[in-house]
């Protein structure tokens, strides 16, 4: 008796190890699991990085977002330049962050892994423009990899033609 309930319990277990494996079926693609489990990762303090880079383009304060991109030993004249003629006047009025949002797994130049935020700001017109805003893990803290305001990426910003 002991050997037929032990079997027995093989047997299920052997049924329910390989169910599915009968019949060959569509598998996901790498980027469609990676999205489910991106979409279970708590992103807050991805966000709070993007929030603080956002209040820092709206204060106009240059020194605070070289300082979020420092890690990357960008130069620093040419990322001034570029706040001043794209990030500030993107910013210029913002009302709110607002979605559907969506992230995207990265990995920088060096490896380093994060997230691509994609979204939209509303300014006080109300607005809505596409942002996207890479943060990266680097050195142990979360920096701004890059940014790019005002251009919507396919299948990334759904509100843009």
């Amino acid at each position: 008796m002991y050997w037929s309930i032990k079997w027995v319990v093989v047997g299920v277990l052997a049924v329910g190890m390989f169910s599915g494996c009968a019949s060959p079926q569509k598998t996901e693609s790498f980027e469609s699991m990676m999205g489910s489990v991106l979409s279970r990762k708590d992103l807050t303090s991805y966000k709070k990085v993007r929030a603080e880079f956002i209040r820092l383009a709206v204060a106009r304060d240059t020194h605070g977002l070289l300082k979020k991109m420092e890690l990357y030993g960008y130069n620093t004249d040419k990322l001034t330049t570029y706040f001043e003629t794209e990030i500030f006047p993107f910013f210029a009025g913002f009302g709110e962050v607002t979605g559907p949002e969506i992230a995207n797994i990265i990995k920088d130049s060096d490896g380093d892994p994060g997230y691509t935020l994609y979204g939209y700001v509303k300014n006080d017109q109300e607005n809505e423009k596409p942002y996207a805003i890479a943060i990266v893990e680097k050195g142990g803290r979360l920096v701004v990899n890059n940014i790019i305001v005002g251009r919507c990426f396919e299948g990334l910003h759904p509100k843009c033609p």
